[in-house]
């Protein structure tokens, strides 16, 4: 198993349908001390079935920082995935982190392509493959706000510079 240096943040964005769990998964599998966050998880019953609320997605996203932020605390690199459609998201989870904190930022689309599969970021492939039933007005709607920032590693400095 491979390690991730430590004082690293991995974050994996795309829309829905992308593979972006699949991706962060894979990651962990691959790598010693990393654990999966991502909002979808704090909507998981204790039956084991998903129940989205509109009412709720601000607490999600606070429960999934939290969560990642402890990870990070205890030596863990935190891989969170998300659509993290705007830059204002991305920079909303890096809050509680330090300037030189590592950023690795993954495009799930751009991964899958990457190992030959063809995962194209457009909206009907998101709406045909999403398993969460994400309508396609919604899908359009982050699609037209998306923010674009390369693969790469950054630090929380850069990513807080960016505009």
């Amino acid at each position: 198993m491979k390690k991730i240096i430590g004082n690293t943040i991995i974050i994996i964005r795309g829309l829905p349908g992308t593979g972006k769990s699949t991706l962060a998964k894979k990651l962990c599998e691959e790598y010693a001390h990393c654990q999966h966050f991502e909002t979808d998880e704090f909507f998981i019953t204790e039956s084991g079935e998903y129940a989205w609320s509109a009412s709720k997605i601000g607490e999600a996203h606070d429960w999934c920082k939290k969560s990642a932020e402890h990870a990070f605390r205890q030596h863990i690199v935190p891989v969170i995935s998300n659509t993290f459609t705007t830059l204002k998201e991305i920079q909303g989870y890096l809050e509680p982190y330090g300037g030189d904190v590592s950023v690795v930022i993954l495009n799930s689309s751009n991964y899958w392509k990457n190992e030959g599969v063809n995962m194209p970021h457009d909206v009907n492939h998101s709406f045909k493959n999403n398993i969460h039933s994400v309508p396609l007005h919604s899908i359009q709607r982050m699609q037209a706000r998306w923010y674009n920032i390369a693969d790469g590693e950054y630090t929380v400095a850069q990513i807080r510079a960016m505009r």
